[in-house]
């Protein structure tokens, strides 16, 4: 796939590569092979080609190939500063952070 990754879709493929299974990477690959005027696409048509032949096959089987990151404690920049200056406090330091 890494002929057709034109920098935007890396999640996508990844995630595709881990939920689909070896059988239907090979029908995409195969399919993608297959096409007449891949040599003439761009990078970046070839990329939507392969993202969309993934996409495909995925909803096929009612897998959704975007990544869900698991929602967890996410901090602004300052907090982050906060904390760091709180925990070199109890260290008895001074702390500088540069975030």
């Amino acid at each position: 796939m890494s002929g057709y990754n034109d920098g935007r879709k890396k999640t996508l493929f990844c995630v595709a590569v881990n939920l689909l299974n070896l059988q239907e990477l090979k029908e995409a690959l195969r399919e993608i092979e297959s096409k007449p005027d891949m040599e003439t696409l761009t990078l970046k048509e070839k990329s939507a080609f392969a993202a969309g032949l993934l996409q495909e096959i995925a909803s096929r089987r009612k897998v959704d190939l975007k990544l869900h990151r698991k929602t967890g404690m996410v901090f602004p920049n300052d907090i982050w500063v906060k904390i760091a200056r709180f925990l070199g406090t109890l260290n008895g330091e001074n702390v500088k952070c540069f975030l």
